[in-house]
């Protein structure tokens, strides 16, 4: 299971410090050309259907003190795995999702540690079945089930600003109290989906195994920077062996003391001063 928060989608940069317009539309695209019973709409945590225009709004004036600069809308991506794709029942994939979704929601609003359940939040979510090249724009092959959740940066109430890209973890002193653990959220994920499917999950497959491997590729790659700049640095201030026991010492030291001098420039040089010469001393004596 992955799930990942951004303002990005297939390309479409959305300015999450202005309105949701381009974002809310843009998940439409998949409703493009379909009849109203055939159009799959956006579902909140207590409707199934919500029109673009109500999201809009909604999500647009839920911004009580809150600044120009400040984000008012954060993009959660809900991605299962292939395999994980496969274990949930054909033709109930939507179904599943959309009650993953609410129950994730849960755990989205728990973590910020202020007593607060999904119900408390403003969301609006998005079901989609394909996934598309980003050259052809044409939809990829194989099950590509997944949701968009656009989440309002307030509460319902406007009491709490919500952000789960902040760094505070659990902080209980200074302006900010609880804050957001994004790898616990992760983890958090895949506990729901094996919960709710009955999945058994392979060691490898696990958050906390994929996070500690990564965190050693990194280290490797570290590791591996470090020694390659020490070995660069060392070949750059490496001096020759200057002992005089070495038959090459004198040599090197006067190369040092004076650098080699381009013989044939300087031979063209004096050359060039001889006649410069001879052809003053004619001028002189006509």
């Amino acid at each position: 299971m992955n799930v990942s928060f951004g303002s990005t989608v297939f390309g479409t940069k959305a300015d999450n410090k202005g309105s949701c317009m381009k974002l809310a539309f843009y998940l439409e695209k998949e409703n493009e050309g379909k009849g109203e019973n055939e159009k799959r709409h956006f579902f909140s945590h207590s409707s199934d259907k919500v029109s673009v225009e109500e999201v809009i709004k909604s999500i647009d004036t839920n911004k009580r003190k809150l600044g120009k600069k400040d984000s008012k809308y954060f993009l959660l991506n809900i991605s299962p795995s292939q395999k994980e794709l496969r274990f949930i029942s054909k033709g109930q994939e939507e179904k599943f999702l959309m009650a993953y979704t609410r129950n994730l929601m849960n755990k989205y609003a728990e973590n910020f540690r202020k007593g607060l359940q999904g119900e408390d939040l403003m969301y609006f979510a998005k079901f989609e079945e394909n996934r598309y090249d980003k050259k052809t724009k044409e939809p990829k092959p194989g099950l590509n089930y997944h949701v968009h959740v656009i989440i309002s940066r307030r509460d319902l109430q406007q009491r709490y600003k919500l952000s789960p890209e902040t760094n505070h973890i659990n902080s209980k002193k200074g302006v900010i109290k609880g804050g957001f653990n994004r790898n616990n959220f992760r983890q958090a994920s895949q506990g729901l989906f094996d919960q709710m499917t009955g999945y058994s999950r392979k060691v490898e497959d696990t958050f906390n195994f994929q996070n500690e491997a990564r965190k050693q590729r990194v280290a490797d790659w570290l590791e591996n920077k470090r020694d390659a700049e020490a070995k660069e640095k060392e070949a750059v201030t490496k001096t020759p062996d200057l002992n005089n026991s070495s038959p090459e010492a004198p040599s090197m030291l006067w190369n040092l003391l004076l650098p080699t001098i381009n013989q044939d420039s300087f031979y063209e040089f004096d050359e060039e001063e001889m006649i410069r010469k001879k052809k003053k001393k004619r001028d002189i004596g006509r």
